[in-house]
């Protein structure tokens, strides 16, 4: 009964209430049981599903069946399904980079809603909307290195910070030498420029020592 009213009578009809809210299933997946992406790297992701019993009246009956009064009861229902939600957030990132998951979340979140949906046909449930509210890579310290899979991140993880830290470290090496370079060119121009106030003040007092000759004063012969 999904509006209005029924007759039920007693031994004859059996009454399961079904909770037409929707829930807030929240499910995190960090450290050693965050999830491996295509290119072998553990990425901690935080995720609110947000399901409701479908408007439907088979809906409705699949919901009494499976789930009964657990539909009243927020706790047990996310128990209940959260193995599936984790494995609809694991399956997709399994095909997909952690670059890819971070660059387009929006076609993670199509993805995973579309793969949980499925799981949740069978309890008469729809999912209305999925938000990833954080992706980030795990801390290396979380990656087994007798993981295969592991090790394989565990590698690529130690390259690309070493890389980018020889990056950085070349970097700053050129920028230090052109610092150096553009403060030897100052001291230079500075040097220049005394040397020349220098050759400018001893040519003037060359001038006042030995002025010239129509301007030495002439001495009267007898």
């Amino acid at each position: 009964v999904i509006d209005g009213g029924a007759f039920v009578w007693p031994i004859i009809h059996d009454i399961t209430p079904v909770s037409m809210n929707s829930l807030q299933l929240a499910v995190t997946r960090e450290r050693d049981e965050a999830l491996i992406t295509k290119d072998r790297l553990r990425v901690d992701v935080d995720a609110e599903f947000y399901v409701r019993v479908a408007q439907t009246r088979e809906s409705v009956s699949l919901a009494a069946s499976t789930l009964g009064r657990r539909t009243l009861e927020p706790e047990r229902i996310h128990s209940l399904l959260s193995g599936k939600l984790v494995s609809a957030l694991r399956n997709v990132a399994s095909k997909m980079s952690m670059e890819e998951m971070h660059g387009d979340r929006n076609d993670y979140v199509a993805r995973v809603l579309e793969m949980a949906q499925e799981g949740l046909d069978k309890n008469g449930l729809e999912l209305e909307s999925v938000a990833i509210t954080e992706i980030d890579q795990t801390d290396i310290e979380f990656f087994s290195p007798s993981n295969r899979f592991d090790a394989e991140g565990l590698t690529q993880v130690i390259e690309t910070i070493e890389g980018r830290r020889k990056l950085r470290h070349d970097i700053e090496q050129a920028a230090t030498i052109q610092i150096r370079a553009r403060n030897l060119e100052a001291e230079k121009e500075a040097l220049d420029r005394e040397r020349q106030l220098a050759e400018a003040r001893l040519a003037q007092e060359r001038e006042h020592a030995f002025p010239p000759r129509h301007q030495r004063p002439q001495l009267a012969r007898g």
